[in-house]
C-alpha cells in the first residue's frame, strides 16, 4: 500500500499490520510463533478507524477456520461462528460493535461453550494504557505510535495523545 502512514483528514492510512501489532502487544502474543492463527475483525468496518483499531473488535482464530468467521453481511445466518464471538466480547467487554448499544444474539447453547481465561483478565484500562504506552514510547517511529501522537486512539478519546512522541518522519 503506498500511501501507508499518510495522515488525511484525521485518520492514517494502514493496512492490517499496525491493528495486529497492536493486538498482540496486549496480548503478549507473537505473530512470528503464531502461523497457525490469522488475526480477525468481529465486526467488519475497515473504512471506521474505531472499529478497525479497537482492540475488542480483534480476535485471533485458527487460520485453518478464519474464513469461517469472516462475513461482509449486513446480517448473519442464525447459525454463524460469529454469533457466539460477538456474544463474547458482549460478556467480557460490554461491547456491542461499531457505534451500536444493541446487544449481539446469545446463540442456544452458548453456556455450554467452554472458553479459555482472557489474557490480561483483570487488568484495568488503566494498566492497559500504561502497558501499551510503554511500548509505543520504545518505538518512537513505528506507524501505531505516529497515528497515536496524530490522530488519537482510545485512551485519549480518540484525540492527538499529547503523551505519545513520534519521532519519524513526516
Amino acid at each position: 500500500m503506498a500511501d501507508r502512514g499518510t495522515i488525511t483528514d484525521g485518520v492514517m492510512i494502514d493496512d492490517n499490520s499496525s491493528p495486529a501489532a497492536a493486538f498482540e502487544w496486549s496480548t503478549g502474543l507473537k505473530r512470528a510463533t503464531t502461523r497457525d492463527l490469522t488475526c480477525c475483525h468481529l465486526y467488519a468496518s475497515s473504512s471506521d478507524p474505531e472499529a478497525y483499531t479497537d482492540l475488542r473488535n480483534i480476535f485471533y482464530a485458527p487460520s485453518f477456520i478464519a474464513k469461517l468467521t469472516d462475513s461482509q453481511a449486513g446480517s448473519l445466518p442464525e447459525i454463524h461462528a460469529l454469533h457466539a464471538l460477538r456474544h463474547r466480547a458482549f460478556a467480557l467487554h460490554g461491547y456491542c460493535g461499531p457505534g451500536s448499544t444493541v446487544r449481539p444474539i446469545k446463540p442456544d447453547h452458548y453456556e455450554s461453550l467452554e472458553w479459555a481465561d482472557p489474557v490480561g483478565a483483570g487488568a484495568t484500562a488503566e494498566e492497559v494504557a500504561a502497558k501499551l504506552r510503554a511500548r509505543l514510547a520504545g518505538k518512537p517511529k513505528d506507524r501505531i505510535t505516529k497515528s497515536v501522537a496524530r490522530c488519537g486512539w482510545v485512551f485519549s478519546c480518540g484525540q492527538p495523545d499529547p503523551s505519545v512522541i513520534y519521532s519519524g518522519s513526516s
